[in-house]
């Protein structure tokens, strides 16, 4: 009997020694795997995303019974029929419905009973102004010269004054689209972008005076070129899919440029707070009002440009101390530490 009893407590031992050895390894792999991860590539922190601007899955429909305003078919005489224009309205205002709700774009519906003007109609993309007078914030575009391949269609006059708070959009079949995407898609040809450009300039000649010239970028050092890429990805990523249709890459959307160290463009953008946010940089402060942030932008191999998080990047090693504290001299024009 003692001899079974020495040999229970054995196999308790054994079997203990082994668990507690499969624990050290499993640790000793996490460990191991976390280490690695500063050898890999530098991926985009999941934050930096734009999950929430979704649009939501369900669609809000106009009531089959809300009839089509008198107005409708205003166009008639220019190539637009009203059926197709009540239809454009429908589209605008359900896509418009999933951010206001149902009771809000019934109550704002009679006050958008038409298309403000119609710049024409080709292989069924039909190019418009949809009349948007301050009545819905997410249709107020940001305005600056648009630059479609090398057509210039401009909505400021030669004092930089807004003189115009619609962006022309095209529709086809029930989308909408950015004049430049539906180019870029081959639902615009070049000639109809030159058609189109030309009603525009009858209606707002002193867009066109010849002292008004193309975009040339916000900051200097930085090539207006790269810029306007950097402003697309931030639209693509931080825009709802109405806000995309009239934001243009040719306006300002950081606020200062702070060097290119190592392809990582840092830029600065304010936030919407009145805190201060100070982060630490290689043990170095860098405070900002308005809990404001620096992003570093990247293109990958494949041309596709990312945001990423100013300490990842440090961290990870792609800014030299010297990097850090060139920034810092930068920030200290722009923010003066107070005495």
């Amino acid at each position: 009997m003692k001899y079974q009893k020495k040999t229970s407590i054995n196999y308790v031992w054994y079997i203990s020694a082994i668990i507690f050895f499969l624990i050290i390894l499993f640790s000793i792999s996490i460990f191991s795997c976390k280490n690695d991860t500063n050898n890999e590539e530098l991926i985009p922190p999941s934050a930096i995303t734009n999950e929430t601007n979704e649009l939501p899955e369900k669609e809000i429909i106009i009531p089959k019974e809300l009839a089509p305003p008198s107005t409708v078919g205003s166009f008639e005489n220019e190539g637009l029929s009203a059926q197709t224009e009540w239809r454009i309205i429908q589209d605008y205002f359900n896509n418009c419905g999933q951010y206001y709700g149902p009771n809000t774009l019934y109550s704002l519906l009679p006050y958008y009973h038409n298309l403000n003007k119609y710049y024409g109609t080709y292989n069924g993309c039909v190019a418009f102004t949809m009349n948007t007078d301050g009545k819905i914030p997410y249709f107020k575009p940001d305005i600056g010269p648009n630059s479609i391949d090398d057509i210039l269609i401009s909505y400021i006059d030669i004092n930089n004054a807004i003189i115009y708070y619609r962006v022309i959009i095209a529709w086809k079949e029930g989308k909408f689209y950015r004049l430049r995407d539906a180019y870029d898609l081959g639902l615009l040809e070049y000639e109809n972008i030159i058609m189109i450009k030309n009603l525009h300039v009858k209606e707002y000649p002193q867009c066109y005076t010849p002292d008004i010239e193309p975009w040339k970028g916000n900051f200097d050092g930085l090539d207006a070129e790269t810029e306007k890429i950097i402003n697309q990805d931030y639209i693509d990523l931080w825009s709802n899919p109405l806000e995309k249709l009239i934001r243009i890459p040719e306006n300002k959307y950081f606020e200062y440029y702070y060097g290119t160290y190592n392809n990582f463009v840092i830029v600065y953008r304010k936030g919407q707070t009145f805190a201060f946010n100070t982060i630490y940089i290689s043990n170095i402060a860098f405070t900002f009002p308005s809990g404001g942030q620096m992003y570093g932008w990247k293109q990958d191999i494949n041309g596709i440009g990312f945001f990423y998080n100013i300490k990842e990047i440090n961290e990870r090693g792609y800014l030299s101390i010297d990097d850090v504290n060139k920034m810092y001299e930068i920030h200290q024009s722009i923010f003066p530490p107070k005495k």
